[in-house]
């Protein structure tokens, strides 16, 4: 067989494979558009990263990535204080990152609820912490 026709033949296999609207909803594969934010929180923001989305609208959480220059802790929460991911620490210098990996996702709010970013000072440092990086998300119903 030429390499021509084994090409023919992978497409058409993956094609084949590939889920469709009611699969792609089940498996979770992206089927409403992703926006990334950009984040710049210190240990007093208030303000939800992303604001709710309207009635009955889920926000997901599709990957992030964070960083700081003083050792912190954080964790993505709903308005409401309900924990969306667990508190991860980042040390001094690092960062964390996780990144987009469709079909999944990190984690989802409640429907009708901001996601926001809480920031938590560790005893090592006084100075005022920033936590900069940017995060995919999409809406969910």
């Amino acid at each position: 067989m030429s390499v021509r026709h084994r090409g023919w033949l992978l497409g058409l296999c993956l094609g084949l494979l590939a889920p469709t609207g009611a699969e792609a909803q089940l498996l979770g594969t992206l089927s409403t558009p992703i926006t990334v934010a950009t984040i710049g929180r210190t240990n007093a923001a208030t303000e939800g990263i992303v604001p709710e989305q309207g009635s009955g609208v889920k926000i997901r959480l599709l990957g992030f990535f964070l960083t700081s220059k003083y050792m912190v802790q954080v964790q993505f929460q709903d308005r409401a204080g309900t924990a969306c991911t667990g508190t991860m620490t980042i040390a001094s210098g690092g960062s964390v990152n996780v990144p987009v990996s469709p079909p999944g996702w990190v984690c989802e709010t409640a429907a009708n609820q901001a996601l926001d970013l809480r920031v938590t000072k560790t005893g090592l440092t006084n100075s005022d912490i920033v936590v900069g990086g940017a995060l995919m998300w999409q809406p969910s119903r």
